[in-house]
């Protein structure tokens, strides 16, 4: 079943588009994180200070494993669906 639709007050449309506005400045953020990573990942450029890519994220962004490869794996996903529109 489908929810209604509501109208909004003049304020609140001014709320949704810098919310979302800001969820657009986001999604670029996402994706330059995700090139610097697939970047620093693939060329080895962590490999002066850290042993594993993956130590890396650990030590100097306090990321787990599987949060750096999820920022990654995001950016490769977004390139792919570009690639098929």
């Amino acid at each position: 079943m489908t929810a209604a639709l509501e109208s909004i007050t003049p304020d609140e449309a001014v709320l949704l588009t810098a919310c979302e506005q800001t969820i657009a400045e986001g999604m670029e953020s996402f994706k330059s994180v995700g090139r610097a990573l697939v970047e620093i990942r693939d060329s080895r450029l962590y490999r002066a200070t850290h042993a594993t890519f993956e130590d890396y994220c650990r030590e100097r962004w306090n990321w787990s494993r599987r949060r750096a490869y999820q920022l990654r794996h995001g950016f490769q996903c977004r390139l792919v669906v570009a690639l098929h529109q």
